[in-house]
């Protein structure tokens, strides 16, 4: 579906989270229209969604995709708080000024505020989770591997071809030879995304030479240009 994003009428407002902390989202759609929430995960903004928003707009739903406390505008604590429980009354906080119950969706982190929102303090809360990447049951050594990547990169990265080939490195799926055709193709979306559509194109060129499947590979693994 074609999506012209001049006509879509999206504004950035506030919201009030736990203690104080002002939770800044971004606001599409009929607002009488079913509702989704959009919760991000750890080391994103609300930008990540940003794609998935427009197409729910699009589609008819009212949206509501916030940046996480300490990520993108919104607040940091002053005590530190970043915890679960916290994001979750963050999330509450958002929520509860909405018209009708929401259907949250969470990645990661997002996932796992969302969860213990609507699993454990307040079900009644949402009429639909959607889990992103992470399950109720969190294996201990893949929550390790992540935390160690996130760590391992705590002052960013000086290139978007740096950015590329740590993701590319730490997802095998995607890691340089003998995949180099998925670090290519995924190097290239992400120039597409920034508006470098030159350096974009060369870079899915050159993947597509080296396997004329890859794109096929990257939809069916819901990765969209």
């Amino acid at each position: 579906m074609a999506i012209d994003l001049n006509t879509e009428k999206i504004h950035t407002r506030c919201y009030t989270g736990a203690k104080g902390v002002q939770i800044v989202g971004d606001v599409g759609g009929d607002p009488s229209a079913p509702t989704v929430v959009l919760v991000h995960g750890g080391g994103q903004t609300r930008h990540s969604w940003g794609g998935a928003m427009h197409k729910l707009v699009a589609s008819g739903h009212h949206v509501v995709n916030v940046d996480a406390r300490g990520h993108g505008d919104s607040d940091w604590a002053p005590d530190g708080d970043y915890t679960i429980e916290t994001l979750a009354q963050d999330l509450a906080g958002v929520i509860g000024e909405l018209p009708a119950k929401p259907a949250v969706v969470g990645a990661s982190m997002g996932g796992a505020a969302a969860l213990y929102l609507v699993g454990a303090l307040q079900p009644s809360l949402a009429s639909a989770l959607i889990l992103v990447d992470i399950v109720p049951m969190i294996d201990p050594a893949g929550a390790a591997k992540i935390m160690d990547f996130m760590n391992g990169h705590a002052d960013g990265f000086a290139t978007l071809e740096e950015a590329a080939d740590a993701v590319a490195a730490y997802n095998q799926a995607l890691a340089a030879n003998p995949t180099e055709k998925h670090s290519l193709y995924g190097r290239g979306l992400a120039y597409l995304r920034q508006g470098d559509h030159a350096k974009g194109q060369a870079d899915i060129a050159a993947a597509v030479k080296l396997d004329a499947n890859i794109p096929d590979e990257f939809h069916a693994m819901g990765v969209q240009p």
